[in-house]
C-alpha cells in the first residue's frame, strides 16, 4: 500500500512539473517533399481553407508527406490537392492521419490547396 501511495505522489509531482500541452494549430496541415535522391524538406505549414498556396518544391518530387491538423484528440479529415508550377493537376488525397502520398510520375510541385470541414 505504501508503494502505491509513493507512485501516486511521484506521478502527481511529475504532472505538476510538466509544461502545459500545446496542440498543433487546427488551421494548418503540414507537408514535406521527398526528392528522387532520397532527401526531403522540413515540414511546411499549409493553411486549411485558405485557397491555393504557392509552395514550390524546387525540383522533382517522388512523394509528399501530409499531416492533417490535430485537434487535441484526433486528426481532422483533410483533403489536399497538388498542382505543377504550370497549374496542371498532380492529384488529390483525403486523409485522416499522417500519410505519404506518391507522385506518379515524379514531378515538380508548385501549388497546394488543403481543405477541411
Amino acid at each position: 500500500m505504501h508503494f502505491s501511495a509513493f507512485i501516486a505522489t511521484a506521478l502527481t509531482g511529475l504532472a505538476a512539473a510538466s509544461p502545459a500541452h500545446h496542440f498543433q494549430d487546427k488551421s494548418t496541415a503540414q507537408i514535406a517533399y521527398t526528392y528522387s535522391n532520397g532527401t526531403f524538406t522540413k515540414p511546411i505549414n499549409v493553411k486549411i481553407n485558405n485557397g491555393t498556396q504557392k509552395l514550390s518544391s524546387g525540383g522533382t518530387v517522388t512523394d509528399v508527406f501530409v499531416a492533417p491538423p490535430f485537434d487535441g484528440r484526433r486528426y481532422v479529415l483533410t483533403s489536399c490537392s497538388f498542382q505543377a508550377p504550370t497549374n496542371k493537376s498532380l492529384g488529390a488525397v483525403s486523409i485522416r492521419k499522417p500519410t505519404t502520398v506518391p507522385v506518379h510520375p515524379p514531378a515538380a510541385v508548385g501549388f497546394v490547396t488543403c481543405t477541411s470541414d
